[in-house]
């Protein structure tokens, strides 16, 4: 878990979050099933889809502050690199 490798680092999750998050920018794959039950990514999505990829802060107000901003990022970063990537095959 990202927590577990945090504490294993001696970091903060938000740090293993935010490089995960950039490591996926840059082009790495992350399974979200790994990170997040289906019910979990569904709520995520719905939340993303009424407010936006920009507004992180209410995404997490909207979801009861259920989710660390880090697991939000990431599954932002993942979707907007699913975006791109589909937009580059069409």
């Amino acid at each position: 878990s990202v927590e577990q490798i945090a504490r294993e680092r001696g970091l903060v999750s938000g740090t293993i979050y935010s490089h995960l998050a950039e490591a996926i920018e840059a082009g790495e794959t992350v399974d979200l099933n790994r990170l997040l039950k289906p019910e979990e990514q569904k709520a995520i999505e719905d939340a993303f889809s009424k407010l936006g990829f920009g507004n992180l802060t209410g995404v997490k107000e909207w979801l009861n502050r259920k989710f660390d901003y880090g697991i939000l990022r990431i599954y932002r970063s993942v979707c907007q690199t699913q975006q791109k990537t589909a937009g580059l095959s069409q």
